[in-house]
């Protein structure tokens, strides 16, 4: 009895025969032990056989269809169920009628606090009205099991949810480059949560957004050119993150080629330093649950990328000259250091503005380096990609010409000399040395390759200037 009233169970209101008060029970105590929605219905199917029921058949209707994996477990389909099934699991009101042969037959909805989750239904020759109390209770006590199992499948999807999360930063936290961080997000959208694109977006030095080369290629073509200017218009004035799950729908485009997209900002506090969109084909393609799973993860990610792109600015810093913006010296020693272990040859060009000093003195400091600056960028523009312009020192800048041939540096030198009075105001003249090295000349050592072309700069200078010297061909 004490057991009984533990369980709030009123015996009086119940009115049922005193040799049902311990099953019952024992039923109500069992209920509150399941793992999952499937098994607590078929406790519910094995109910009569408890209770010693004779002429008694009960079935489960239910919409988890998960759980309807059992011959008398069935999914509710509002065009497909009995009529009774659809109108009980609606109104959540209990059903009884008469049968042929003195059968009743009951549908008692299974409902728990939050919501209804399916229909028990009884045909009894037994008296109806004491298996409906019972068999109420029993469905009122099986609905709040259900919200049980529900709160504990949720719990640990949830506790495996922040354990991925947590153990995904670390491994984010591990990469330190900007482009690693992305080439892992991108990689993980597209494993975890099946994003069939993924385009990221970050500030440059004009201060726009642009394409990152860890996005998916989709992203490089026509066709993404309506979902990239949709997310660059939503991010001119929110940095909120948004939910489409049907972009025809929502946004009037016509057969999209994706119908759900998600768009995330990166924020560093509450700057915008870039942004992502994710795309699916399906619409719908995510619950609210998992978008919001996905905004955390960006939360989380900012910060890594943040610190990533504050130490490549800070590596940046450190191997650039602040006002040429060509390499430093100590880079370009390196990179020479490396081609000289792993080339086979390479061109190295030591160049000095002429009368530096006269353009100081006439113009003022300011236009000196404002000289610098232009030869700098004309160096730029006169070199490949894998090639190094340098600031070596005062008005002498320097490049280096990995795998390429003496004559093809010359080429390059010959170039510089020629049109940088063009490109300069005041217009200026350089001098060049240049020295070459190959990995079957014992003589070939970075050191060398630095002291032959200062010679041959020293020379160029003292036989006139604007003009260019190489070492061994003077």
């Amino acid at each position: 009895m004490k057991d009984l009233m533990e369980h709030n169970i009123d015996i009086a209101e119940l009115n049922i025969d005193a040799n049902w008060y311990k099953p019952l029970f024992e039923s109500t105590k069992l209920i509150h032990h399941f793992a999952n929605e499937q098994d607590l219905y078929i406790f519910l199917l094995d109910v009569s056989n408890r209770f010693h029921l004779q002429n008694t058949i009960v079935e489960v209707w239910t919409s988890e269809e998960s759980a309807a994996d059992h011959p008398l477990v069935h999914k509710i389909n509002f065009q497909q169920s009995p009529q009774r099934i659809s109108e009980v699991f609606s109104s959540g009101e209990i059903s009884q009628t008469s049968m042929d042969d003195n059968l009743k037959e009951i549908a008692i909805p299974i409902k728990g606090e939050q919501g209804i989750y399916g229909v028990l239904l009884i045909r009894t020759a037994y008296m109806p009205d004491k298996l409906k109390a019972i068999f109420q209770f029993l469905c009122d006590e099986a609905g709040k099991g259900i919200e049980k199992i529900k709160l504990y499948t949720q719990s640990k999807r949830k506790i495996k949810e922040l354990k991925m999360l947590n153990d995904f930063v670390l491994r984010l936290n591990t990469s330190l480059r900007f482009s690693e961080s992305l080439k892992l997000l991108k990689e993980h959208f597209n494993d975890t949560y099946e994003a069939a694109e993924v385009g990221f977006f970050f500030k440059n030095k004009e201060l726009s957004f642009e394409l990152s080369k860890e996005s998916t290629p989709f992203f490089l073509s026509a066709d993404a050119s309506f979902y990239s200017q949709y997310a660059a218009e939503h991010f001119k004035n929110v940095t909120a993150s948004i939910f489409i799950g049907d972009a025809q729908a929502k946004i009037g485009i016509e057969q999209p080629l994706y119908r759900t997209i998600l768009l995330f900002p990166f924020l560093d506090g509450e700057e915008l330093i870039g942004y992502t969109i994710l795309l699916h084909p399906q619409k719908y393609a995510y619950k609210w649950e998992i978008f919001k799973n996905i905004e955390t993860l960006i939360i989380h990610s900012s910060l890594v990328i943040t610190n990533a792109l504050l130490k490549e600015e800070l590596e940046k810093m450190a191997m650039t000259d602040p006002l040429t913006h060509l390499y430093s010296r100590r880079y370009l020693n390196k990179k020479i250091e490396k081609s000289m272990r792993e080339d086979s040859e390479g061109t190295f060009i030591i160049l000095d503005i002429d009368n530096f000093k006269e353009v100081n003195d006439q113009y003022g400091h300011q236009v000196g380096d404002n000289v610098l600056v232009q030869v700098g960028q004309h160096i730029l523009q006169n070199i490949r990609k894998n090639d190094i312009g340098a600031r070596w020192g005062g008005e002498e800048l320097a490049i280096y010409l990995p795998r390429t041939e003496l004559d093809a540096g010359l080429s390059v030198a010959s170039r510089l000399v020629e049109t940088v009075s063009i490109v300069t105001n005041p217009s200026i003249t350089v001098s060049c040395g240049v020295s070459y090295w190959k990995n079957d000349d014992h003589r070939s050592s970075y050191k060398n390759l630095f002291a032959w072309a200062d010679q041959a700069l020293y020379k160029a200078k003292s036989l006139g200037k604007n003009k260019i010297i190489v070492h061994g061909y003077e």
